[in-house]
């Protein structure tokens, strides 16, 4: 499990365009939750990045409003 919340922790970090280590608490649950799904079987890795770029798709959308 660690293996992939360092992935999905380093694709937070590249998506975020922020230092991974500065996590919000709700989203280091949510990438632990990821992880846990994606050893479990119930979750591919691609899934759960997907579900970072979702994180990513809130934040950018004001920008490109603006």
């Amino acid at each position: 499990m660690a293996a992939t919340l360092q992935t999905l922790k380093t694709w937070y970090g590249n998506v975020m365009r922020s230092d991974y280590a500065h996590i919000p608490a709700a989203h280091q649950t949510l990438l632990t939750d990821l992880s846990a799904q994606v050893q479990a079987g119930t979750l591919t890795l691609s899934a759960a990045q997907s579900q970072v770029i979702g994180l990513a798709a809130g934040t950018t959308s004001v920008a490109s409003l603006t």
